[in-house]
């Protein structure tokens, strides 16, 4: 259902086709209703200069020679971050010379490193940007189980490039293999950490807190393993997955782990799972848990920011607080992968990052009008989109 409706929203969303960067402007946006805060609150204006916030206020004054924007009382916040992604890394996933995110038979493990497989030019990426999205975590996939190596944050910009850091975690993959043990997976880690000083270069960054440790995992066990972990290690731990976390939460936010969930993962789609619901955002943000939101399956590279977003809404029905799903895709990934100086909310000294939205950015149908990133408008169409206008009916062309 959720790919039928991706589909859908994908082919609804309305923007120019894209042919370059547009160049960064002072920007006056004016009539602006923040999301964050809902109905009824006054409506605010946003300056932008040299691609940062300037001041946003209600009574702000146009700076000289800003072009001014008008968002009609729509729904206006930061643009999105997904904090799992494969954006660069994989372009097909039926095409192995499009696939760059795992280490394969390489042996690297631990010292796998995505940035050397980024594709910037990636189709998917400039389909991200339209959904309104602006930051990504790209991940290694490591398969059953272990190191699977290290991950890059993404600042989806128009130009200078996407990479904004690489080497920014050190992935584990807790879950238990066809043909071996999940055992053999935990034993493999605390002897990588027992090695202390002499342990390969990803391992002594994150004992020495430089690098988070990201820990893959569903199941209740392997969750106890990782409060474990950071109890023993002192590594600062960032939970991956958590479909049962909701059963630890309240030892979760004692220990500082941060989850990274899929807001739409409510039924179990493997035995390290039986214990998923719905409500499981809801419960880990009562219980004091930072959250964020990420997609799985095809979503982890296609149709990226869209999925997400529908996600959350899907939390926030099943009792998410509105603002807390809005945060999970803004402010929280910031604050957990500590970009949070550079973006998160719509302050002054924030990259201008912007979306403005046809509707509430929680409901599925709602979609993108303008997009801002580093203060340069996200113009013309997605390739996606490109197609649609050149093949729908309305152009004189059958579906049939």
């Amino acid at each position: 259902m959720i790919a039928r409706l991706l589909f859908t929203l994908t082919a609804a969303s309305l923007a120019p086709f894209h042919l370059g960067p547009a160049a960064a402007q002072d920007l006056f946006i004016e009539n602006v209703r923040m999301a964050h805060t809902g109905e009824g609150d006054e409506l605010v204006q946003i300056a932008v200069r040299d691609g940062k916030i300037r001041e946003i206020g209600v009574s702000v004054e146009a700076p000289e020679g800003s072009k001014q924007i008008d968002a009609e009382g729509n729904y206006v916040t930061p643009a999105l971050m997904n904090s799992m992604t494969q954006l660069g890394l994989i372009e097909l996933f039926s095409v192995g010379e499009t696939r760059d995110s795992s280490a394969g038979a390489s042996g690297l493990g631990a010292a796998f490193d995505v940035q050397y497989g980024l594709n910037e030019n990636s189709i998917l990426v400039d389909i991200a940007r339209h959904e309104g999205l602006a930051w990504a975590v790209t991940l290694p996939d490591g398969g059953d189980g272990g190191f699977s190596g290290l991950g890059a944050i993404l600042h989806l910009s128009t130009e200078g490039g996407i990479l904004y850091q690489p080497r920014m975690g050190l992935v584990f993959n807790s879950g238990a293999a066809a043909d071996g043990s999940r055992a053999a997976y935990w034993t493999e880690l605390h002897q990588a950490l027992n090695a202390g000083t002499e342990a390969e270069a990803p391992v002594a960054e994150a004992l020495a807190g430089d690098i988070p440790l990201i820990i893959k995992a569903s199941r209740e066990s392997d969750i106890l393993q990782a409060l474990a972990l950071r109890k023993e290690y002192g590594v600062r731990v960032i939970l991956l997955g958590g479909e049962e976390a909701w059963r630890r939460a309240p030892e979760l936010a004692a220990a500082d782990i941060p989850v990274i969930l899929v807001p739409y993962a409510s039924l179990p789609s493997s035995y390290d799972m039986i214990g998923a619901r719905a409500d499981n955002a809801a419960l880990l943000h009562e219980a004091g848990v930072k959250i964020a939101f990420c997609t799985d399956s095809i979503f982890i590279s296609h149709n990226a920011g869209t999925a997400m977003r529908v996600g959350a809404g899907i939390a926030a029905a099943h009792g998410l607080d509105r603002r807390a799903a809005l945060d999970a895709m803004t402010r929280n990934p910031a604050e957990i992968w500590g970009v949070s100086d550079e973006y998160g909310s719509l302050a002054p000294g924030k990259s201008a990052d912007i979306v403005i939205w046809s509707g509430d950015p929680l409901e599925a149908l709602s979609r993108p009008i303008r997009i801002f990133i580093s203060g340069r408008s996200v113009d013309g169409l997605s390739r996606h989109q490109a197609l649609r206008d050149t093949y729908h009916p309305k152009q004189g062309l059958s579906t049939k």
